[in-house]
C-alpha cells in the first residue's frame, strides 16, 4: 500500500472505491464478491474498460492506478478526516462460515501463506498442497483484526472506513441477498444507471475464471487432512468442507467477531433487508405485491 495511505488510517488494508455520481462510497470484506463489486464501481466511476484491460482481476488498476490519482488521494482523505455526513456507505460481506471456505480454496489457489507455511509449519505448500488442517494451524498464531501484517484475505470481517460517520449505510451479505440484484436495487435507490450484468464481458470473464465449480471431494482420508493443490481448485468440494467441524470450529473461533455485524441491512431501512432473496425491502415487495394485485383484477380469472 502507498505510504500515504498507511500514515493516513493506520489498518486500512483495503482503502474503498469512490462512487462519486452518487455520493457513494464502496468497501468490503475480502473474499466477499470483492471483485465483482469492485467491477461494478469502476462501470459507474467510467474506468472499467481500463482496469479489465490491465487484468482480469481488479487489484492491479485498483492499486497501481486508481489509487494513485490525486483526486483520489484527497476524496478519501477528506472522508477519513472528517467523515462523511453526505455521503452512502456501500459494504459487501459475507457468512463468515462460507466465507472461511472461500479463504481456505484462495490460501490452496495462492501463494499468500507459502512463506509462513514454511517458515511455521516446516513444508511448502507449492509443492506439497496446503490442507484446512494447515490453515487451523496457521490462523492459530495471527492477528487477524486490525492493526496487523497479515494478508487482508485471511482478517476478520471489519474496516476502519465502517467506524466513521456516514450519512447512511447499505451492508450486502452475499450469503443472504444476491449480489447482482441488490446492486441493482442499490442503483435505482441512488439514481444509478442500471447495469445489465450479463452483457457486460468483464463481469463473464470474472466469473468463469475467478469461481468455483462445486464438485465432490474424492480425495484420500479426512477432507480436512487433504491437502489440495493449485491446480484442484478450479472445482472445489464447497459442500462437504461446510459440514466439516473443524471448519464449523474455526469460523466460531478465529472470525467470532464477524458473527451478528455482517447482515445484510440498511440503516435507513429501505434496501437489502436480510432474509429476502430478491435484495429488495418488504415495503418494496408490498408495492410490487399491490401492482401485480392491479394487474390481476383486470384479467378474467383462468378456468379452474
Amino acid at each position: 500500500m502507498k505510504g500515504w495511505l498507511r500514515r493516513l488510517k493506520p489498518g486500512l488494508s483495503n482503502p474503498p472505491v469512490f462512487i462519486r455520481q452518487a455520493d457513494a462510497v464502496l468497501s468490503w470484506s475480502p473474499r466477499a464478491g470483492c471483485s465483482h463489486a469492485i467491477f461494478w464501481a469502476f462501470l459507474h466511476e467510467g474506468v472499467l474498460d481500463q482496469a479489465a484491460a490491465e487484468s482480469p482481476l481488479p487489484p492491479r488498476y485498483r492499486t497501481f492506478s486508481y489509487q494513485r490519482e490525486p483526486r483520489y488521494h484527497w476524496d478519501l482523505l477528506r472522508v477519513m478526516t472528517f467523515g462523511a455526513p453526505r455521503r452512502v456507505l456501500i459494504r459487501v460481506t459475507r457468512d463468515p462460515k462460507r466465507r472461511l471456505v472461500s479463504i481456505f480454496r484462495h490460501c490452496c489457489r495462492n501463494a499468500i501463506v507459502h512463506a509462513e507455511s514454511r517458515t511455521r509449519l516446516g513444508f511448502d505448500p507449492a509443492v506439497e498442497g496446503f490442507a484446512l488442517a494447515d490453515l487451523d494451524r496457521l490462523l492459530d498464531g495471527m492477528v487477524l483484526t486490525h492493526p496487523t501484517t497479515v494478508d487482508p484475505h485471511l482478517m476478520v470481517q471489519s474496516n476502519p472506513l465502517w467506524d466513521l460517520p456516514f450519512g447512511r449505510t447499505i451492508t450486502v451479505n452475499i450469503d443472504e441477498v444476491p449480489l447482482n440484484a441488490s446492486l441493482n436495487a442499490i442503483e435505482r435507490e441512488l439514481g444509478l444507471p442500471v447495469t445489465a450484468f450479463e452483457t457486460v464481458p468483464a463481469f463473464r470473464k470474472l466469473r468463469k475464471s475467478h469461481n468455483a465449480r462445486r464438485s465432490s471431494f474424492s480425495g484420500d482420508g479426512p477432507i480436512e487432512a487433504y491437502r489440495f493443490g493449485s491446480k484442484e481448485t478450479k472445482e472445489f468440494p464447497v459442500a462437504e468442507l461446510l459440514r466439516s467441524p473443524l471448519l464449523e470450529r474455526m469460523s466460531r473461533t478465529y472470525y467470532a467477531a464477524d458473527y451478528g455485524r455482517v447482515a445484510s441491512g440498511d440503516t435507513a431501512g429501505v434496501l437489502v433487508q436480510a432474509g429476502n432473496r430478491r435484495g429488495l425491502s418488504t415495503c418494496c415487495l408490498l408495492r410490487r405485491s399491490r401492482r401485480c394485485a392491479r394487474r390481476r383484477r383486470g384479467r378474467p380469472r383462468r378456468a379452474g
